[in-house]
């Protein structure tokens, strides 16, 4: 009985320091035509921005409809699930943010932050054995984050 409220705690903790994470990484994105070299109308890049800025209101059903409306114009655009994670993770669609993010990975392979959000998301949904091979992969791609470290050691440990 002690154990288990030891772990309700623990993980009210670690989805506190998650979504903080998530807010933290809140530095205004760079543009993801550019980024990417797309061509194209800039209605999709007005979109993305739109849904960032809604996201940042805390405005997240508004949000989640914008970018999944730029994603459904071009779905090859990297940067369009890492904000669809963000907002997945602050109304708390566990299965959602892994879709996301597998699919982010699958057009950014070294981005760590797919392998950051897919893992904790794991971790959360007390599924650690399946984030243990996405918290290798970000630190191998993030050697200097002491955070991903942490993350890594907290699981271990479980």
């Amino acid at each position: 009985m002690y154990m288990k409220s030891i772990m309700k705690i623990a993980f009210v903790m670690i989805v506190f320091l998650f979504v903080k994470e998530a807010q933290g990484q809140s530095k205004k994105p760079k543009s993801p035509m550019k980024e990417s070299g797309a061509k194209g109308s800039t209605v999709n890049e007005d979109l993305y921005h739109e849904a960032w800025n809604l996201y940042q209101e805390k405005k997240y059903e508004e949000a989640l409809k914008k970018i999944d409306k730029a994603i459904a114009q071009n779905d090859q655009i990297s940067a369009y699930y890492q904000v669809k994670c963000y907002i997945l993770i602050e109304m708390k669609r566990y299965a959602e943010i892994i879709k996301t993010a597998t699919k982010g990975l699958e057009l950014d392979p070294d981005n760590a932050s797919y392998y950051d959000m897919r893992g904790n998301t794991y971790y959360f949904d007390f599924k650690p054995e399946m984030g243990r091979s996405d918290y290798q992969k970000m630190i191998q791609l993030q050697k200097d984050n002491a955070r991903f470290y942490n993350n890594y050691f907290k699981l271990l440990n479980e």
